[in-house]
């Protein structure tokens, strides 16, 4: 038993020292490797960037994540893989942006040092921010560019960083933005617009305070609505801006369903456009989603706006109003926006009853119309 531990031993041994011996007769593996490496420095200050930066390193086709520790990277490659070819080093942080990829060939083996620099994101957004304020009345168009740059380029992890408030600001601008377009050139690119009306699946722009998201989509309808001044306005042949600036007043109004700005200018569309019955919608949702409206000036100037527009798409007319309860009998459609109008025009009676001037008389008229109309037809319906 002890002769064979002492046999194994020796065989043992005899192979380490034989494997050694042929290692040390081979060239040196690593020096012919290709060693790719250097440091990840800050553009702004040129310190090191020690929290996890991904660097990936492009060769044809092909790429390798390198090791990152400490602010320096470093890769190793097989030299047939690599001699001679283009190498481009592109690094990635949610907090930094690569300006300028290192591009370079490897022509023998043996270590390359090459060092890349990130920009700050805060910086960037901020330079980016004030170019497009410079340029925006001379040059909307190239301010609009460079500022939907920035959302396309906008990571999500920017969230949980300081540029949440840069996020916001570029949103802002970008909205403002669309609206100096149009004004000057009285059409638009689709690719500006289209994905930036509906913000549902947006994780930066949920993040924003109600009131921020709120104001975006009031300036989107507000931007675009300015097509309506121009005949020759469009944003593609699929898609209107009337489309648009409809679903963005309608994100606008489920943000904050109490504030009257998105409905007006919704129902003012549609009456422009002689949607008469969905401008009457757009009113009455406004009241059933707000049961007691305290504002005197937001009551007349609704009621006045259903009462014209009720007017507009019944084709009263130059008609009596025994021969206009005849027509309603036979259009039950009309006959019920009589009658919800009548409910509503009494039970805010008492911001219009005692007032003179304005729509005061008006609004009296229809309520009184509204009351004999609605006793018509229900007396022989």
């Amino acid at each position: 038993m002890q002769h064979s531990k002492t046999l194994r031993y020796c065989v043992l041994k005899a192979l380490m020292i034989s494997s050694i011996l042929l290692l040390a007769s081979l060239p040196d593996a690593w020096s012919q490797s290709v060693k790719i490496t250097g440091k990840v420095l800050n553009e702004d200050t040129y310190k090191l960037i020690t929290d996890s930066v991904l660097v990936n390193i492009v060769i044809r086709d092909a790429t390798k994540i390198a090791d990152f520790e400490k602010g320096i990277y470093t890769c190793y490659f097989n030299p047939d893989k690599v001699l001679n070819q283009r190498v481009c080093l592109k690094a990635f942080h949610p907090n930094y942006r690569q300006e300028h990829i290192p591009n370079f060939t490897i022509t023998e083996p043996g270590e390359t040092k090459e060092h890349i620099f990130l920009y700050p994101r805060l910086l960037y957004v901020g330079d980016v921010l004030k170019a497009a304020q410079r340029q925006r009345r001379k040059n909307p168009y190239e301010a609009l560019t460079q500022v939907h740059a920035l959302l396309v380029d906008l990571p999500s992890p920017l969230l949980e960083s300081s540029l949440r408030e840069f996020s916001w600001n570029v949103y802002n601008l970008y909205s403002e933005l669309i609206g100096d377009v149009i004004l000057k050139d009285a059409t638009i690119e689709a690719r500006f617009v289209k994905p930036y009306v509906n913000l549902d699946g947006d994780n930066i722009f949920q993040s924003f305070l109600e009131h921020q998201r709120w104001d975006y989509y009031r300036e989107i309808a507000k931007s675009l609505g300015h097509m309506k001044d121009s005949s020759s306005a469009k944003v593609d042949m699929v898609l209107s801006f009337y489309d648009l600036v409809i679903e963005a007043c309608s994100k606008a109004i489920a943000i904050r369903p109490w504030h009257p700005e998105a409905y007006q200018a919704m129902y003012q569309l549609q009456g422009e456009n002689g949607d008469f019955f969905d401008e009457m919608e757009t009113i009455r949702s406004f009241f059933s989603k707000n049961v007691n409206v305290n504002s005197e000036r937001t009551v007349r100037a609704f009621l006045t706006e259903w009462c014209t527009s009720l007017e507009n798409a019944s084709g009263k007319g130059n008609s009596s109003e025994a021969e206009y309860i005849v027509f309603l009998r036979s259009d039950q459609t009309i006959a019920e926006e009589w009658k919800k109008l009548k409910r509503t025009l009494l039970e805010y009676a008492r911001f219009y009853e005692h007032k003179s001037g304005d729509n005061g008389g008006y609004l009296r008229s229809m309520r009184d119309e509204s009351v004999r109309i609605v006793k018509e037809i229900e007396k022989n319906g």
